[in-house]
């Protein structure tokens, strides 16, 4: 009878690697950890963050940028599909489709932050 070097590895490799070294695990005290958010003193606050690069994605043509966050302020200018911009803070504001931050856009020149 032959064995062949493919059938005598099937037949070890279950033998093999039960025998493979395996890290215990260290006992902590420690839990995970807790994410803190930034103390708001009012939801009408703009929050300063780190400056983001994105781009304008799924909308036909354009987005507004408006003077507030809700579509009831003025239309001050607007993006394109696709273009990057600059976003330097945000703000809580009326809801659309379910995203209710508002982001600033530092090329509209709206103020400061």
């Amino acid at each position: 009878m032959k064995f062949s070097a493919t059938t005598l590895a099937l037949i070890l490799l279950p033998v093999l690697s039960l025998a493979s070294p395996v890290a215990e695990a260290v006992e902590s005290d420690e839990g995970p950890t807790a994410l803190v958010s930034e103390k708001r003193s009012s939801e009408d606050e703009l929050f300063k963050r780190a400056d983001q690069y994105c781009s304008i994605i799924n909308v036909s043509t354009t987005v507004n940028c408006r003077a507030g966050p809700g579509t009831g302020y003025a239309m001050k200018a607007y993006a394109h599909n696709g273009d990057k911009y600059y976003f330097t803070c945000y703000k809580r504001g009326e809801c659309v489709n379910g995203n209710c931050t508002w982001d600033y856009l530092k090329a509209a020149n709206l103020g400061p932050c």
